[in-house]
């Protein structure tokens, strides 16, 4: 009998730390990796779509939706994940507040006229890698 009750208690046990263990890559550590992900992509667009934003440019309207798309990508996963505080240093992510206010400097961007500039201002752009620890060095 004592060894009916060890077994189940040693399965029940194990059940349990898989359950927890799923929840937490699941609900806490995706999330985070994806937000890192997502950052990777949008240090990508601001330097692949950099020359397309000033004026008529062929991929000016793409660079526009792309750039919105990211600030609600960034919106969504500030809201969806779980213990942030936790994995922010790990995984050096920007603060609550600096996602949140890249997520507002990208809107701006996809706001941005179709007018013709003089010279070109990139400081939208590093605003944003700055607000995301993007590595620009």
């Amino acid at each position: 009998m004592s060894i009916l009750i060890t077994s189940g208690a040693t399965v029940l046990l194990g059940a349990v730390a898989f359950a927890v263990g799923q929840f937490i890559l699941k609900a806490a550590l995706e999330p985070a990796v994806e937000l890192k992900r997502q950052i990777g992509k949008i240090a990508h667009d601001l330097d692949f779509y950099g020359n397309q934003m000033y004026g008529d440019m062929p991929l000016g309207d793409e660079a526009r939706t792309q750039f919105r798309r990211h600030a609600c990508r960034l919106r969504e996963n500030a809201q969806t994940m779980i213990w942030y505080g936790f994995f922010r240093p790990l995984l050096r992510l920007p603060t609550l507040g600096d996602l949140l206010l890249a997520s507002a400097a990208l809107i701006g961007q996809s706001n941005f006229p179709k007018q013709h500039q003089v010279g070109i201002d990139r400081t939208h752009d590093e605003e944003i890698k700055r607000l995301l620890r993007i590595r620009t060095k």
